[in-house]
Order: structure tokens, then C-alpha cells, then sequence
């Protein structure tokens, strides 16, 4: 969770960019879900300094979603159980691709390897 808080806004901005693009078009997932996963990345900038459960960041990003939708004048489609399961996978995705640079490196190396594979093969 500390790597979390300590994220570099831009790179954050970036990373959920290519997130919003991965789920609108090549995931095609419901509004809800697309509005529940994005609330999570908006939430993380509102995640107090010395939070260190994930928790806190699933009852902020809740609350911040239920406000939100109050303010459109529209009911809250998702309970709160079915928000946690899902920002909780949303969570595991951050730390998975977006913190842990080994599982990025190893994209990499797997990536170069084959391209160099196909143009060995080639000549």
C-alpha cells in the first residue's frame, strides 16, 4: 500500500489512461464496472499518507462513487459488497502492472526475445 501513496502522479495519470483504454475497448466491460474501476485509480489520489490497509482505499472510493452519483441525481447501481470484490481486483491489477517492475521487465525481455526470434528466423 505504501508504494500506493508514493506513486508519481504522472506515472498514475499514464498507467490509468492505458487502463481506461483496456477496459472500454478491449474488455468492454458495463458502465459499473468501467465506473467502479475507474473510481479506485481517482481515489488513490485521496488515499491519506499514513493509510496502510486496503480497506481505507475501498471505503473511500465507496463513498466517493456513492457522492458522485448522488450529485448526477442517479441511484447506485452497485452494493457495496460487489464494489469491494471489484476494487479489490483493481487493486491486485495496480500491484501486478503497474508496481511491480520484475512482472514489466519480464514483458520485456519476453517481447525483445521474440521479435529478435523472428528476424533470426527471417534471415
Amino acid at each position: 500500500m505504501k508504494e500506493l501513496i508514493n506513486l508519481c502522479p504522472k506515472r498514475m495519470m499514464r498507467e490509468r489512461s492505458e487502463r481506461e483504454y483496456d477496459l472500454r475497448v478491449r474488455n468492454c466491460v458495463s458502465d459499473d464496472e468501467y465506473h467502479s474501476r475507474m473510481m479506485v485509480w481517482d481515489s488513490l489520489k485521496q488515499l491519506p499518507k499514513d493509510s496502510h490497509e486496503d480497506y481505507n482505499l475501498v471505503g473511500i472510493a465507496y463513498e466517493n462513487m456513492r457522492k458522485a452519483q448522488q450529485n448526477v441525481g442517479q441511484a447506485l447501481a452497485v452494493s457495496y459488497e460487489e464494489f469491494a470484490t471489484t476494487a479489490k481486483d483493481e487493486l491486485n491489477y495496480i500491484n501486478i502492472y503497474v508496481l511491480d517492475s520484475k512482472v514489466q521487465m519480464f514483458w520485456y525481455a519476453t517481447l525483445l526475445l521474440a521479435i529478435c526470434g523472428t528476424v533470426a528466423l527471417y534471415f
